[in-house]
């Protein structure tokens, strides 16, 4: 079932980034996510040397925009991604944008690569932590998250949570393939407890919905979107 899940999400990844363009309507991709350019630019567009982390980075969509302003001043983005063909869309868009010198793309999977500790300013973990392979490597990578984080710095997680998938033509609830599958209420716990001695300054949920299609079948995807925003402040 993880395989299967996993092979979905990267399939369904591969064919946005291959038939949509960064920045053009149509997609998600359209435009960065406005609360974490909005970190950036009231903790970070002032200062030199900024490090970001960006995990699960996509062709950019977040990314390009943070090193236009960051970089003016040496700062420099570190983007992961698992596939392939996002890091080279990254790389290529971020020479049309002319970031190249700030942004960094390296091929692995998130909760594969080592983040070092009290290194980074600003952590991004956008719509991707549900895609490792089960709560207990979620929870190890959060962690890394943390430790990741100068004195001062943010942490910034966007995640899945109270999943749900329905056949539109039909109605009925599906299997939604997910990798990993985790209520709203029990990924609040978790990011409680690991940043207990943080500044928390955004914690809530937005319902999200999108139709998409598997095969021939038109999907109809519902999801409570977790969004928590916090300070190192320990």
């Amino acid at each position: 079932m993880k395989n299967k899940a996993r092979n979905a999400t990267k399939k369904y990844h591969q064919e946005m980034y291959s038939d949509n363009v960064l920045f053009k309507k149509g997609s998600w991709l359209a435009k960065p996510k406005a609360e974490i350019i909005e970190v950036v630019e009231r903790d970070f567009a002032d200062k030199a040397n900024i490090r970001v982390l960006d995990l699960g980075s996509g062709i950019g969509r977040n990314a390009i925009p943070i090193a236009k302003i960051i970089g003016k001043l040496g700062g420099r983005v570190t983007c992961v991604d698992y596939l392939d063909l996002a890091i080279k869309k990254l790389l290529d868009y971020a020479s049309k944008y002319k970031v190249p010198d700030f942004i960094e793309g390296i091929v692995s999977p998130i909760e594969k690569f080592v983040i070092e500790s009290d290194t980074y300013d600003f952590i991004i973990a956008h719509s991707v932590l549900t895609h490792v392979e089960n709560k207990k490597v979620m929870a190890q990578l959060i962690n890394n998250m943390a430790k990741g984080v100068k004195k001062n710095g943010i942490i910034y997680i966007n995640m899945i949570t109270n999943l749900q998938e329905f056949d539109v033509a039909t109605d009925k609830e599906r299997d939604p393939e997910a990798e990993v599958e985790i209520s709203f209420d029990e990924a609040s716990k978790l990011l409680r407890k690991v940043f207990n001695r943080w500044e928390i300054q955004t914690l809530n949920k937005n319902l999200y919905q999108e139709k998409f299609y598997k095969g021939e079948r038109e999907i109809l995807w519902k999801a409570d979107y977790l969004l928590f925003i916090a300070k190192n402040t320990t």
